[in-house]
């Protein structure tokens, strides 16, 4: 579970490290974990793009939903058991990697 918590969380940072920008911040910039019934959403948004990633348990594991700025949205089924609790985790690695990466300036 550590492993999948690690690689959401590199995923998420990785994506915002690569479309950084030097322009002004945005007062809305940052990550944001929200828990509903059986799903968890993780906000990003960081230099005008945003993204969000929406993990939601099904009956054979999970399902990650990412969509964004400039892509496609992108589902990925996941066939490990998991708790709510284990998706906020999740998200929660999410942000925390999310606002421990550095940008890179767009050239």
């Amino acid at each position: 579970m550590k492993k999948l918590m690690i690689l959401a969380a590199l995923g998420t940072a990785a994506l915002f490290t690569a479309c950084g920008d030097d322009s002004s911040s945005s007062p809305s910039e940052g990550c944001d974990v929200t828990v509903n019934d059986n799903s968890v959403v993780v906000t990003t948004s960081l230099g005008g793009y945003s993204s969000t990633t929406t993990y939601t348990i099904t009956e054979e594991g999970y399902t990650m939903k990412s969509e964004g700025d400039g892509y496609e949205p992108v589902e990925t089924p996941v066939p490990t058991k998991v708790t709510i609790d284990d998706l906020k985790a999740m998200g929660d690695a999410t942000c925390k990697a999310f606002e421990e990466a550095e940008t890179v300036p767009a050239e």
